[in-house]
């Protein structure tokens, strides 16, 4: 399932990136809304029987949280930019950061098995 998670977001990800670099603006409130349907649509998975909830999760969980939060907070300021950008900024280094850290976060935990063997 984790696979599958960071398959979409990659798919989300460069969409927005392709967006902005088409459009040859940064798209804040788009991002936004964004951050916030993912954690809309992960905690829809958790609650399905999709996701089996388990403490692997929340860390994903955490940064899903952190980052809508953010998000909602800049909606809420109502404090839009628009700025026009080059081709290297808008592939967004922001977008390479989250998924980089979404990675991260699926990498298997470590056993107690591996310190302690048989």
């Amino acid at each position: 399932m984790g696979i599958v998670l960071f398959c979409i977001t990659l798919v989300l990800e460069c969409g927005y990136a392709i967006y902005c670099i088409a459009t040859k603006q940064h798209h804040k409130k788009i991002k936004n809304w964004l951050r916030i349907a993912v954690l809309i649509v992960f905690l829809i998975l958790i609650v399905s029987p999709i996701i089996t909830w388990s403490f692997r999760w929340v860390l994903v969980t955490t940064v899903f949280t952190i980052s809508a939060g953010l998000a909602t907070i800049s909606l809420i300021r109502k404090k839009q930019i628009q700025r026009n950008l080059e081709i290297l900024e808008s592939f967004s280094i922001q977008s390479l950061q989250h998924l980089s850290s979404f990675w991260l976060l699926h990498l298997p935990p470590f056993s107690h098995n591996i310190i302690s063997p048989k």
